[in-house]
This record gives C-alpha cells, structure tokens and sequence, in this order.
C-alpha cells in the first residue's frame, strides 16, 4: 500500500543543505519483500511539469548507501534519465540533478527511482529520504561535497591564499586599509542552510 511506503514524516536528520522539518520517507522493499530496480514512485502532477525554461530536475535525497538515481518524464516523448551528477555522500542530504534539456512543454507524470541497482540484491528493506522535488534553470548540485576546494577556512586561516586588499580606495595599500583589519576568519555567524 502506498500509505505503508511513503510517509511524509518529520526530517530524521535537519541538517547540512536541508534543514526542513517535513520529508518524504521511502520504505525501499529489498529482494526478500519483492523488491525490483525501479523501486519508487510514479506521481500525476497538477498544475503539469513545464521543462519549456526550468529544465533541471533537483531531488534531495538522504540515504544510507550511494547508489544510482533515476528520474522519468512521461508524455510525448517520454524520457527516463539517470541523474547527472553521482550520489556523492552516505548518510547526509545530497541534491541530485536530472537533465532535461532535450524537452519541451508540459508533462503531467514523473516517476522517481532513488535507488537504481540493476542488478538488485538488497535483501533487507532500506529507509530512503526524499525532500525538495523541484525544476530550475541551474544544472548545479545545491552543497554536498565539494571537489577541488581552494580554501575553507576550517583550521583558522586562510590556508593557501595571502589576501591583499583591493576596491577600498587606494589600491593594495596595507598601510591605508591593513589586511588583517578588513578580512578574519570568525566562526560562522549562521552555521545553516547550504553551510
């Protein structure tokens, strides 16, 4: 039954780039329950899905494993697609993002397979998290792990960077505006959100 699968519940886990209080909660049936690689769902959406400008499809999702992600717009054509970008953490909220770009128009079903291994052997039911369906413009993952970090500031210095002044009047003069008198490394002021 769809109530004993899907459930909207209270976010196990508010933290990092979501922080909502409420999110879909999936009962993953594994292969001793009758479960299949196209675990998921399908939905009609009212009003229709229009890809005409807002092309991206973004699902945040919190599970205990990476695996892969399917997304499906179906209408004519219709278009099932796996995610661009690859579930990148375990155990934290990751946005995942769906392309497509190759249509046009309103669709009025989407099918959504958060776990997509084929082939599937998961014996035991799995809880899966799913929160903040939406289609943008932007094909960029919202957070998540970050590759090819420069700087974070996380050991109380500027790490790599020596940070001149600039766009302050006079330009990179220390003696008018000192670097250390116009950039610090604090603590986050709001540690929320996206950081």
């Amino acid at each position: 039954p769809v109530d004993e699968t899907f459930m909207v519940i209270d976010n196990p886990d508010a933290s990092g780039i979501n922080t909502s209080s409420k999110v879909l909660k999936f009962i993953r049936r594994g292969t001793d329950n009758g479960g299949q690689p196209w675990g998921g769902f399908w939905a009609n959406v009212d009003p229709n899905i229009d890809v005409t400008t807002n092309k991206y499809a973004h699902v945040m999702v919190w599970k205990p494993m990476i695996s892969p992600l399917k997304f499906k717009l179906e209408g004519s054509p219709t278009l099932e697609t796996a995610s661009m970008n690859v579930q990148s953490d375990a155990g934290m909220w990751v946005d995942i993002v769906f392309d497509f770009s190759t249509l046009t128009g309103n669709y009025a079903v989407m099918s959504l397979m958060p776990d997509f291994q084929d082939p599937f052997a998961t014996a035991e039911d799995v809880d899966l998290y799913i929160d903040n369906i939406q289609f943008t413009s932007d094909p960029n993952p919202i957070g998540g792990s970050i590759t090819g970090m420069i700087a974070d500031f996380e050991n109380g210095t500027t790490g790599p960077l020596t940070l001149h002044v600039q766009g302050c009047g006079d330009y990179d003069n220390d003696a008018i505006h000192p670097v250390d008198e116009t950039f610090m490394v604090i603590d986050n002021p709001d540690a929320s959100g996206i950081n």
